[in-house]
């Protein structure tokens, strides 16, 4: 079995997929005419399945009706619903379509989504659609009930569990760096120190300054440095409005000013400048 399609996400390492898990969300699309999308961590979308894309009702529907803006808003949206209760979620969106969402954990932590959708789960026309055309594509598209829903949940559970188990979605050998990210990460606003990431890790605290020295050229303090200003920059760009007080102790800085600081310091400017 060979290993290909290697996708960058934001964490430090790359993930990688094997040609399996490729097939098996294509072909479980195929099997029920549904769209498989795989998105990482941080929303990025990674793979679409190579059958079903965006089907002809939602191409006509985002350039008639909606804006494609729209969709990608709700997407996120409850994609920050699925990291927040770390279970499968399905909603309906603005074209009347239901969507499906389903967290993607390994070594308990959150690595991505699968999305599946743009299904009907009724025969009711929406009151939008005024055309013959529009009302034909709708009819095209699959049509579930609750127990098909139910089971198509239990479907995708049992398929993230194979490819976990399996070990289809692999790491380097070298995953320590990828833990302490994904730990800085989850726990940004808290005092995160090295003695606890050591211990984290089951190791000492010199052995894991040694680690990191030796093979990364860097220290615990300037990677947790830089989680923390990445996220404060997401912020800056998510909600310009919120003061830098309340975005440094979002990210783990009781001190606004030592957190401007530490910002101007590292790219040079203030952080009110990374906006413009």
């Amino acid at each position: 079995m060979t290993e290909s399609k290697n996708i960058t996400t934001q964490n430090p390492i790359q993930i990688m997929f094997r040609d399996e898990v490729y097939d098996l969300l294509d072909h479980f699309a195929s099997l029920l005419k549904i769209r498989t999308v795989f998105y990482s961590e941080d929303g990025q979308l990674l793979h679409y399945g190579r059958k079903y894309h965006n089907c002809a009702y939602c191409e006509y529907v985002q350039h008639h009706i909606f804006d494609l803006s729209d969709c990608i808003a709700l997407d996120l949206k409850h994609l920050k619903e699925c990291k927040q209760k770390r279970e499968i979620i399905n909603y309906r969106c603005h074209a009347a379509l239901q969507e499906m969402i389903a967290p993607v954990e390994l070594y308990d932590h959150l690595i991505g989504y699968i999305m599946i959708g743009q299904f009907r789960t009724s025969d009711d026309i929406p009151d939008f659609i005024q055309t013959e055309k529009l009302k034909t594509l709708y009819h095209a598209l699959p049509c579930l009930n609750q127990n098909d829903i139910d089971s198509l949940k239990r479907m995708l559970k049992i398929l993230i569990a194979y490819i976990v188990n399996k070990e289809l979605i692999q790491l380097p050998e070298d995953i320590k760096i990828w833990k302490i990210h994904q730990y800085c990460k989850k726990h940004l606003a808290e005092n995160i120190s090295l003695s606890r990431m050591a211990k984290q890790l089951d190791c000492s605290e010199s052995s894991l300054s040694h680690y990191l020295q030796k093979k990364h050229q860097t220290s615990f303090t300037k990677i947790l440095r830089k989680i923390r200003i990445d996220a404060a920059e997401k912020l800056l760009k998510s909600h310009p409005e919120m003061p830098i007080s309340q975005l440094a102790f979002k990210i783990g800085y009781s001190d606004p000013h030592y957190f401007s600081r530490v910002y101007s310091q590292l790219r040079g400017f203030p952080p009110r400048k990374y906006e413009k």
